[in-house]
């Protein structure tokens, strides 16, 4: 009996969500092959079985939160296969393959006054001879579908109803942890400072024609700002 065990994921990652099971107890699995598949906080991944044998025990559930080194099923790794069923004989007896439509020269000669394909009918009569009244039927059009008045939306009531509660994934719940942590630790607000820049504005003209043919490019405004800082 070979235990399966949960994987060391991370250094961080202390205990694992089992999001599915690939391979129910009573199943035959092969080495390699994909046992269950489990949620983590950083990622999801599928377990395989390190052995070839048949699944004896699921100790958990879907949505069970496991340790990461727990015993989560057990393997009979001295089971083998079953083997396939055997296919069924071929009987020996020949059914009747022929394409020939079934019908009287009375429904042969209605199908051709009104234009009717005699292998697009279907027959009603005994052994699915088509009868005149199939024809008749066939050439008949098709009745135009009923338009259905357009129904009124149901109105948004709270009545728990239309709720449907899910469990979030590892993943999932710890950008939620780390967005309401942003909105605790971190200042959320913007300031604005107002600065007359008419005397800069002149002072950078007056002096742009030299310092760009001294230094080869233009006097711009961060200079300005250092300098007041």
């Amino acid at each position: 009996m070979v235990d399966i065990q949960i994987p060391q994921i991370g250094e961080s990652i202390t205990t694992v969500f089992i999001a599915r099971w690939i391979k129910q107890a009573g199943e035959f699995i092969q080495e390699g092959e994909s046992l269950l598949e489990i949620d983590s906080d950083k990622a999801s991944m599928e377990v395989p079985s390190p052995t070839s044998g048949k699944v004896v025990e699921v100790l958990f559930e879907d949505g069970d939160e496991v340790a990461v080194g727990a015993v989560i099923a057990r393997i009979d790794a001295s089971a083998t296969a079953a083997a396939p069923a055997a296919a069924p004989a071929i009987s020996s007896v020949k059914q009747e393959t022929t394409g020939e439509v079934r019908a009287g020269p009375a429904a042969r000669q209605a199908a051709s006054v009104v234009g009717v394909s005699l292998e697009k009918v279907a027959g009603t009569g005994p052994r699915g001879r088509i009868t005149t009244s199939d024809v008749q039927t066939a050439s008949q059009p098709a009745p135009a579908p009923v338009a259905k008045p357009c129904a009124r939306p149901a109105p948004m009531v709270d009545t728990g109803v239309l709720v449907e509660r899910e469990k979030m994934t590892p993943l999932r719940r710890t950008i939620a942890r780390r967005l309401v942590e942003a909105q605790q630790t971190a200042a959320m607000l913007t300031t604005f400072n107002e600065v007359d820049m008419t005397r800069i504005m002149a002072l950078r003209k007056s002096y742009q024609d030299r310092f760009v043919k001294k230094n080869g490019f233009k006097l711009g405004f961060m200079s300005f700002f250092v300098k007041a800082a």
